[in-house]
């Protein structure tokens, strides 16, 4: 199986490589990383996306002009349907984040699932 992980926290993301060992997985911290794998990779089985990809984020004052997971939401929905993965998952702790997410790839027609990191 091949996993996609976007979350800026080191420890999120050690966390859940622990948790997918025999997954082939590829990680990213930044918004730049995201757009790098999903369009360089073959297509993933699964992503798991964060909104905040910074503490200024994570803190509502983000950087003026900072990328965030609704911005990797915004590119997925340009991405031809061979490319897109196949489950989407949005784990941001961020509410107001994770529903503009769902809501700019299900206004593209991908189906996002909203499941809270617990890894």
């Amino acid at each position: 199986m091949r996993v996609f992980f976007l979350d800026d926290s080191h420890e999120r993301q050690r966390r859940f490589k622990m948790s997918r060992i025999g997954c082939i997985l590829v990680q990213a911290f930044t918004y730049a990383e995201a757009i790098r794998a999903l369009q360089e990779e073959a297509q993933f089985d699964e992503a798991y996306l964060d909104h905040d990809l910074s503490e200024k984020a994570a803190a509502g004052a983000p950087e003026q002009g900072e990328k965030t997971g609704a911005d990797v939401a915004r590119f997925i929905t340009t991405m031809p349907k061979d490319k897109i993965p196949k489950v989407i998952y949005i784990h941001s702790f961020n509410f107001s984040g994770r529903v503009r997410m769902v809501q700019i790839l299900g206004d593209a027609g991908i189906k996002a699932i909203v499941q809270p990191f617990t890894a």
